[in-house]
């Protein structure tokens, strides 16, 4: 892809146009999220990671980085590694810091503020789906991109128990729905639903990637 993006990132933000800085971002990272990976944009970050959880090496997003960091200029504050463990050159993550676009350039602008509302919704509607799930005594923790159910004294539970609420789940968001993993008891996640859990994860893109 070409460095053709249109405007640089202080035009937009001069503009106050929120929603296109994070449309052009996922442009610019559109061929990564082809090759397999996962791009979630929130407030002052922008996390890389391979679908499923999978490690990677850097050498497979470094050019995208740097794509970024001349959309950026210096609104690129810097990027973090995440190591799969301590001695390995495996990654689980790549985090890059950014300035916060809606709150440094025009947080009281109507452009920042819809996409605050639509943040909202997106996140009350999700609430709204699991409401029932909270009836029955579960804790969920909505975020931009991902949520939490457990127990709220993270007593053990089978899948069963919330399925259904994931499918609905995954109907709702359709394709910005990234999938969910569940830690078993004793804390190692596993893929199945025999056995007892303790949580699930759920991830998603927010509503503003199109």
């Amino acid at each position: 892809m070409s460095k053709n993006y249109i405007k640089t990132f202080e035009g937009y933000s001069n503009d106050g146009d929120v929603k296109e800085i994070f449309n052009t971002i996922d442009e610019i990272l559109l061929e990564l999220k082809d090759s397999g990976f996962s791009v979630i944009i929130g407030r002052g970050w922008i996390r890389i990671q391979k679908d499923h959880e999978k490690s990677f090496r850097f050498h497979e997003v470094d050019e995208y980085i740097e794509r970024l960091k001349d959309f950026l200029g210096k609104d690129f504050l810097s990027f973090r590694k995440k190591y799969a463990t301590p001695l390995s050159r495996n990654l689980d993550f790549v985090v890059i810091i950014v300035t916060d676009w809606m709150s440094e350039y025009s947080l009281m602008s109507n452009e920042s503020n819809n996409i605050l509302n639509l943040l909202h919704q997106q996140k009350q509607n999700i609430k709204d789906i699991l409401l029932e799930l909270e009836d029955v005594g579960f804790y969920v923790r909505v975020e931009d991109s991902m949520l939490i159910i457990r127990n709220p004294n993270f007593e053990s539970f089978e899948f069963s128990d919330v399925r259904e609420y994931v499918k609905r789940l995954k109907d709702f968001l359709g394709d910005k729905y990234k999938g969910y993993k569940t830690t078993k008891s004793g804390g190692n996640p596993f893929s199945g639903f025999s056995q007892k859990i303790t949580l699930v994860k759920i991830n998603y893109d927010p509503i503003l990637i199109h």
